[in-house]
């Protein structure tokens, strides 16, 4: 993870309820949702990346089906600025999204 950036945007949230945040380093994107104690579900919309550009997403989500300590699902999406995901949020959790450009 990098510890500086070159671009932040604040894509959605509601003050002390859920926000989402996209920083960019490079080409690279990293994206992060947090919620508060209420799980919700969050329409995430990638029209912040350069149109005509595509990306890979690792998206790393709260899941507790997954059989790990960490209960960290992970997957990988191509997505472009057209691209909208559902993310469901557990309750105080999160997901994060590393975005690199497709080869």
């Amino acid at each position: 993870m990098p510890t500086a950036w070159d671009e932040t945007k604040v894509i959605d949230g509601t003050p002390g309820e859920f926000i989402t945040t996209a920083r960019r380093t490079g080409n690279d994107w990293f994206v992060g949702t947090i919620t508060n104690n209420n799980a919700r579900t969050i329409k995430l919309s990638f029209s912040f990346l350069p149109k005509g550009k595509k990306y890979i997403a690792h998206i790393y989500s709260d899941d507790e089906s997954v059989n790990t300590n960490t209960h960290v699902k992970v997957e990988t999406k191509n997505v472009d600025a057209s691209t909208v995901l559902d993310v469901k949020l557990m309750e105080s959790g999160g997901e994060a999204i590393w975005l690199e450009p497709a080869k």
